[in-house]
């Protein structure tokens, strides 16, 4: 009964990311999602009170597959010539792409919750003191790199993959002046 369960809640958040990848959260309606995911609207209700209550629960997931991605954009820290962690959370956001855009596109506290994350995970991994400049600090790299991320997936995808890894790279360990006037 348990995994049955599971598999309800399951197709009801894919059911929504694909009605949210079609249109806004405002025109998404219980009955469509049911019907998608083959429940009855009681089932629904079972899980959710409405609509936003599974927005934040679809969010949350979303934001807690992200995090992994965090650790490895970590690792490119620890060892930067190395830029396979960077290649790693790129095809990561580019695989995950469909879902993740919407997300970009129609909710700034969306990039706010995944910022602060960043952040928490950089605080803690690199045993930086809390003081107010490493947070600037922090707060710059991490809306900088998730910045590009996400000009990458939510424009036309200009250019590749690789080239922006490359670019991730060279702004991270050169900074972005010295890489305007190059």
């Amino acid at each position: 009964m348990g995994k049955h369960h599971t598999d309800s809640k399951d197709r009801m958040q894919e059911a929504f990311l694909e009605l949210y990848a079609q249109k806004p959260l405002s025109s998404i309606t219980v009955k469509e999602i049911a019907s998608m995911a083959c429940v009855n609207r009681s089932t629904f209700y079972l899980y959710y009170n409405d609509i936003y209550a599974l927005y934040e629960d679809v969010e949350k997931t979303l934001i807690d597959n992200i995090l992994p991605n965090i650790d490895i954009f970590l690792g490119f820290l620890d060892h930067q010539n190395d830029l396979t962690p960077l290649i790693q959370e790129i095809n990561f956001y580019h695989e995950n792409y469909y879902y993740v855009k919407p997300f970009l596109l129609s909710d700034t506290n969306f990039s706010r919750k995944i910022k602060d994350a960043i952040k928490n995970k950089i605080f803690s991994q690199l045993n930086l003191e809390k003081n107010k400049t490493n947070d600037y600090i922090c707060e710059y790299v991490t809306s900088a790199h998730f910045g590009i991320i996400s000009y990458y997936l939510c424009g036309e995808n200009e250019i590749s993959i690789a080239e922006v890894v490359n670019l991730l790279s060279d702004i991270f360990l050169n900074g972005p002046y010295k890489m305007l006037f190059k």
